[in-house]
């Protein structure tokens, strides 16, 4: 269980580090992925509710601690769309397009959420065209992504499992 936290942890780093220096800078139309919301999603269907609320919790308060909102909010929100994640994941190996339609579906949560809670706090509430094209945006492009991700992870945390005791 540790190293599978230590690869999170890690794989976490490495997709702010993406999401802030490169991705956010594409110009895309719409928004940018929203990668760690899809790594919290990918790890919440491999691992389960709890596992995944770990991760969401942790992975939005780094993300509460980079901007000028409330911290907690993030982390709020990736924790509740984690626990809703991971409740499907006994049925993900069931039908391939689970995984790919949860990412997409719960990333446009998420930014939803977020924006709504945000105003709910006294943030100013962006124009409802940019938080539905944020949101969408950020549904589709997470959507593309987790066949890239989602099936990696899979092997390798398969592939712990059978090295490490749980």
């Amino acid at each position: 269980m540790a190293l599978r936290s230590l690869l999170v942890a890690l794989l976490a780093l490495v997709a702010l580090v993406l999401q802030t220096t490169v991705v956010e800078r594409l110009g895309l139309p719409l928004g940018p992925p929203q990668l760690l919301v899809l790594l919290v999603l990918v790890v919440a269907l491999l691992r389960g509710p709890g596992f995944g609320m770990g991760t969401g919790f942790v992975t939005g308060l780094v993300i509460d601690l980079q901007g000028g909102h409330v911290v907690g909010r993030t982390a709020l929100v990736l924790t509740l769309v984690a626990f809703l994640a991971g409740q499907l994941a006994r049925e993900e190996d069931a039908l391939p397009w689970v995984p790919v339609s949860v990412i997409g579906v719960g990333s446009v949560i998420v930014v939803l959420l977020d924006a709504l809670l945000g105003s709910a706090l006294g943030d100013p509430l962006p124009a409802f065209r940019h938080v539905v094209a944020a949101a969408l945006g950020a549904g589709i492009f997470d959507a593309v992504l987790a066949p890239f991700v989602y099936p990696p992870l899979r092997a390798l945390f398969r592939r712990l499992r059978g090295r490490v005791a749980l």
